[in-house]
């Protein structure tokens, strides 16, 4: 998967997902509001808001989601980090 999948528009549940992802983590991680995370990615606050809420329900309602998730953290520690109050 390239940069350009993950700064594109693609649907493809896979790509949408990686998308996904990096939004949650940098809401997470960042502590960024939802706005400034929408700039940043040229997107609406409204897409991140879903992204972000679609993983946090896939880490609990899917077992995909949830065991990509699980696999990201254990391979990358750091991602468990405390998330910060924006």
């Amino acid at each position: 998967m390239s940069i350009e999948d993950i700064e594109g528009r693609g649907r493809k549940q896979p790509i949408a997902l990686a998308r996904q992802c990096v939004y949650y983590y940098s809401r997470k991680l960042l502590g960024m509001k939802y706005v400034d995370l929408g700039q940043k990615f040229g997107r609406d606050h409204s897409n991140m808001i879903h992204a972000v809420k679609s993983v946090e329900d896939g880490r609990v309602y899917d077992v995909e989601v949830k065991a990509i998730i699980d696999g990201l953290e254990s391979e990358f520690p750091w991602l468990k980090g405390e998330e910060v109050e924006a």
